[in-house]
């Protein structure tokens, strides 16, 4: 009773988006560290958001447009750095190596090397950028909103 509770809670506040039959997008209002983000997801029956394909990219895009933020404020999704020895991008709700990508103008950029707090993806009109939507690596630490995924 208190996770359907809680679930509900959650959704009352979110902007859903759904992709024809495949997934359906929650925005998230409160800002979180990447894991806070993976926590509050995964607390509402649902995974961090990964984007494997140019339709679910369009799809985000369109549900951050629906809500009530702006697209400089930042979204966390579920993509994070490898280990030390592999600076490949993992979706980690999918547990698959990322193929699709839209990174900004200079990223992914690595300025001090790895940081020891890893690297997440941001999803907004990343820092002195004009390029709405575009995806920047950032220390995951940083507090952002954040987009939920669901198999609709």
């Amino acid at each position: 009773m208190f996770k359907a509770t809680l679930v509900v809670a959650l959704l009352a506040f979110a902007v859903v988006h759904d992709v024809g039959a495949a997934k359906a997008y929650y925005v998230y209002p409160n800002q979180e560290t990447f894991v806070g983000a993976w926590i509050g997801c995964k607390a509402a029956g649902m995974k961090l958001a990964s984007v494997e394909s140019e339709v679910e990219n369009i799809a985000i895009q369109d549900a951050i447009s629906k809500s009530r933020y702006s697209s400089n404020a930042g979204y966390w999704i579920g993509a994070a750095t490898g280990t030390l020895n592999d600076n490949g991008w993992y979706w980690l709700s999918a547990d698959l190596k990322m193929t699709f990508s839209y990174w900004g103008t200079g990223q992914p950029r690595y300025d001090d090397g790895i940081d020891e707090n890893g690297y997440c993806i941001r999803v907004g009109n990343f820092y002195k950028v004009n390029e709405i939507y575009k995806w920047e690596n950032i220390d995951c630490t940083s507090k952002l909103y954040y987009i939920c995924e669901v198999e609709a």
